[in-house]
């Protein structure tokens, strides 16, 4: 549940909610060890934001310089709660566990779906990426051929960034978009 999250992010929460099972009931007599990115890291203001937690979070939060940080010391800590991309956790293979989110419809599993149609819209974000046309159409043919490359492209960077990628028929219209395109 989104009220769940937040509760274990919560700076309210700081030396109150201290065990899982004060969580939720049933969880395990654990410490909860909340952590994530730190605040200098778009990640952490996003998720915080989401929360409504105005990038705030509890004091004995834990904070990470990188994504990969993060994700080895909550696989380790069978206590550890954190909070990075869906891509940099699903390249963690399996070491961390996903969870859902209950963000007002029902339990939702952060997959390239449920991000894709929306329904996973409170804690995913779109990244964007813009060419100045005018600019573009006034610039050498090497800087043309490189423009096309990345928008022909770009789903496979996006997916080499540990990042969800849009459907393959948007990426199609960004290429039939492009003023250059041949």
């Amino acid at each position: 549940m989104l009220g769940e999250a937040k509760a274990l992010f919560d700076p309210a929460s700081a030396g109150k909610i201290v065990s899982w099972k004060q969580a939720r009931n049933g969880f395990p007599d654990l410490p909860i060890r909340a952590a994530g990115v730190g605040i200098k890291h778009g990640t952490f203001g996003f998720f915080s934001e989401g929360l409504g937690l105005k990038e705030f979070i509890r004091s004995d939060f834990k904070d990470f310089a990188d994504h990969a940080s993060l994700g080895r010391y909550v696989a380790a800590d069978a206590g550890a709660v954190g909070f990075m991309p869906t891509g940099e956790a699903h390249s963690l293979d399996g070491q961390v566990r996903i969870v859902p989110l209950d963000l007002g419809a029902g339990p939702v599993m952060p997959g390239h779906d449920e991000i894709a149609s929306g329904k996973y819209d409170k804690l995913s974000r779109i990244v964007f990426f813009y060419i100045n046309s005018a600019l573009l159409a006034k610039s050498a043919p090497s800087d043309i051929d490189f423009a096309r490359v990345l928008v022909a492209d770009m789903e496979k960077f996006v997916r080499y960034a540990n990042l969800e990628p849009l459907r393959p028929i948007q990426y199609q219209e960004n290429m039939r978009r492009m003023p250059i395109a041949r």
